[in-house]
């Protein structure tokens, strides 16, 4: 019994090409979803390695921690609308978007101590594993810790 098959042409046109379409089309929205959810790591970690305190000190006309804030992050505002990017996010690493999450809480700027922005801001640093990361919360706790030097003599 012959297959019709008469040239490596033919197994192409009829085999590999549809084949080769079919599994494109199967897999692109994953690969596609891999790619923006590693691009948005990226932005997440570029953010927040530009997040450092300024100024680096305490001044004399700030009230507390939080006001040394001075970077607005678009991955804040993402994670500020869940509903709107609600997909998106539950895309994301689960232990990623809880720190995230929490480190951008409202509730936070009413601790004076922040012992929470700290800790998940430390959670944050020990995912991404960045030294520059690093720096930033050690410029942060040196920050804190000043205010918490003042609250205490207060």
């Amino acid at each position: 019994m012959e297959s019709g098959f008469t040239t490596y042409k033919d197994i192409f046109d009829v085999v590999i090409i549809p084949l080769t379409l079919a599994l494109l089309a199967i897999f692109f929205p994953a690969i596609k979803s891999w790619h923006i959810r590693r691009r948005f790591k990226n932005l997440i970690l570029r953010e927040l390695k530009e997040i450092k305190p300024y100024p680096l000190t305490k001044e004399d006309n700030q009230k507390a921690w939080f006001f040394h804030i001075k970077k607005q992050c678009i991955h804040k505002l993402i994670f500020q609308n869940p509903t709107e990017n609600r997909d998106f996010i539950l895309s994301l690493p689960p232990d990623l978007v809880y720190y995230i999450s929490n480190l951008w809480d409202p509730e936070n700027e009413k601790d004076p101590k922040a012992t929470q922005w700290k800790h998940y801001l430390k959670e944050i640093k020990n995912y991404f594993d960045d030294e520059k990361l690093n720096t930033v919360y050690t410029q942060w706790e040196k920050l804190i810790d000043e205010y918490q030097a003042i609250e205490t003599i207060k």
